[in-house]
């Protein structure tokens, strides 16, 4: 019995130990299960000496529902945080540069709230033939703006800033796709089966709006979806994330 409870105790500890590193409390029951689906007990990142570092807090510079589903798919704990940004389109400014403009003022507006944290922040433009679709706001702009992206060659510039020990580092990832040519009928299907008002664009490709499009062409399909994973896993890694 002595020994039985020695190595009850010891599983108790290892776990709370690998807990704390992360600076999680103990959860219930169902801990070892619930920890590995989760990724908590990997090793933590260890300095010279074996000395444990603290994995560093990461904070999303969003509300979206759509990137906050797209960051849990790397199973890196992380809050949300809203970003204080003015989205309206500067006059003559480039698409590519207007998104990395705001994904950058999205992250800095929140790294000055947390600067000992790391802090995530992304935008997304869509255009085609010159002409920018924003988000549409509400149900009739949503139709009217659909029909003009009808049979176009969509180009998506989605843009990804991250913030850390005082240091701002951004990429822009750049997709093409092709817009079937839709009919009315269609569009106001979509729209009433998918509204997507937040969206740049209007539609959600990651949803029924993937039906829209021809083809697609492009090295990260979660880029299109509003946060490009493989940029994001990268800056992660390189700044002590375990993914």
């Amino acid at each position: 019995m002595g020994t039985a409870n020695s190595g009850g105790v010891e599983c108790v500890r290892k776990i709370t130990a690998a807990v704390d590193c992360y600076g999680r409390p103990p959860p219930p029951r169902s801990i070892p299960r619930r920890l590995r689906r989760r990724g908590i007990l990997r090793p933590p990142p260890q300095a010279a000496g074996g000395i444990v570092k603290p994995r560093p807090a990461l904070v999303l510079a969003s509300v979206s529902p759509h990137r906050k589903r797209l960051l849990r798919r790397l199973r890196v704990p992380f809050v949300c945080a809203a970003p204080l940004c003015d989205e309206a389109q500067i006059p003559g400014e480039p698409c590519a540069a207007r998104a990395l403009r705001l994904a950058e003022e999205k992250t800095r507006s929140v790294a000055k709230k947390r600067p000992a944290a790391t802090v995530l922040g992304g935008d997304q433009t869509v255009s085609g033939e010159g002409i920018i679709f924003d988000k549409p706001g509400d149900r009739k702009r949503a139709i009217a703006q659909l029909q003009m992206m009808s049979g176009k060659t969509l180009t998506f510039h989605t843009a990804l800033a991250i913030s850390s020990g005082g240091t701002l580092q951004s990429a822009l990832t750049t997709h093409r796709a092709k817009m079937r040519a839709l009919t009315k009928a269609e569009i106001a299907r979509y729209v009433a089966a998918e509204p997507s008002f937040n969206c740049a664009g209007g539609a959600q490709l990651e949803g029924l709006g993937i039906s829209l499009m021809q083809s697609i062409e492009g090295g990260d399909p979660t880029a299109l979806t509003g946060m490009p994973l493989i940029t994001v896993a990268q800056f992660l890694r390189a700044r002590g994330f375990l993914i």
